[in-house]
């Protein structure tokens, strides 16, 4: 469903998200009035099955396309989060660690972990 669709739906308030993994999908974002992109999965990830990788190029080519803030998303995690972040674009904004905490004995630990390795807190 389209973010103009979702947001009359939801409303002016809510954040809206979509998922993009191509320059165009992220143009229509902009296009539909979406907040944000999720881009991904930039490395293979257990959380969704046959789910194609973009990479960091593909990550890269869809920040560099967006009018909005990026997210990236898809098998990353305290090893590889620098990386990702360190691709020289100012549209990615964040990374999403679901693979990182997924069946972890501290979320806690794990996102502490991650956010250390990436430079935040």
């Amino acid at each position: 469903m389209p973010a103009h669709a979702v947001r009359t739906f939801l409303g002016p308030e809510k954040i809206i998200g979509i998922s993009c993994k191509t320059p165009e999908q992220a143009q229509q974002a902009w296009v539909d009035c979406a907040d944000y992109i999720g881009c991904g999965s930039v490395y293979p990830t257990n959380t969704k099955e046959n789910n194609t990788t973009v990479g960091l190029d593909g990550l890269k080519t869809v920040c560099m396309a967006s009018k909005l803030p990026v997210v990236a998303v898809g098998g990353i995690g305290v090893l590889n989060a620098r990386a990702v972040m360190e691709i020289g674009v100012p549209s990615l904004k964040g990374v999403a660690v679901v693979s990182a905490l997924f069946d972890r004995e501290s979320v806690l630990i794990e996102t502490r972990l991650t956010g250390s390795n990436i430079g935040g807190t």
